[in-house]
């Protein structure tokens, strides 16, 4: 291979490498910063217990350390989720396939509930409430009915997932039959 013939095959690729990489410095000088959130008062007292002082920045450290990301996911997930045609959170609501309780008690009991009474003794059944109870404060939900708004934001991802999916396979299939009636 000569020189010349080379450099036609490396001079393009080199060409684009080059201009992408100009594209991405020019992009990141372009842009600007997004202002960052910051507590106001990060330094005052949040609470006094005796002589332990916690501050604000203290207790929004540990919450976001504990719970941002789950919250952050909420946010976003619920936002995308109602901000198209279809209101999704509304839809799962509104699901009569989806009964929130069941799957409340599915997720204390690892079964629904008549299922439970039959199959677990009362003290399993309280030991369930209980860890329940406790997987509920440790994960940052105040109350069953938090819980319960993530149920319905769980099926609302699986109804808009349905919703996408759907019109590919029907598109799929109807592919598939074009080639097999075709051959």
């Amino acid at each position: 291979m000569t020189t010349q013939q080379l450099l036609r095959r490396i001079l393009p690729t080199t060409a684009a490498l080059i201009i992408i990489l100009l594209l991405a410095f020019s992009c990141s000088l372009i842009s600007t910063d997004a202002e960052v959130p910051q507590l106001r008062s990060a330094n005052d007292t949040f609470v006094e217990l005796g002589d332990i002082r916690i501050t604000n920045e203290t207790i929004y450290t540990e919450l976001v350390d504990q719970f941002g990301l789950r919250v952050m996911n909420s946010i976003i997930t619920r936002d995308l989720l109602t901000s198209g045609p279809v209101d999704f959170i509304q839809l799962a609501k509104n699901d009569v396939t989806f009964d929130v309780e069941e799957a409340l008690e599915e997720a204390i009991y690892g079964v629904p509930l008549d299922e439970a009474l039959v199959t677990l003794a009362d003290a399993d059944r309280r030991r369930a409430e209980a860890e329940f109870t406790n997987i509920l404060s440790n994960n940052g939900f105040d109350s069953v009915d938090d819980f319960k708004e993530e149920l319905y934001l769980q099926r609302a991802r699986e109804l808009y997932t349905k919703d996408q999916i759907l019109p590919t396979i029907k598109y799929g299939q109807e592919i598939a039959t074009y080639y097999e009636t075709s051959s």
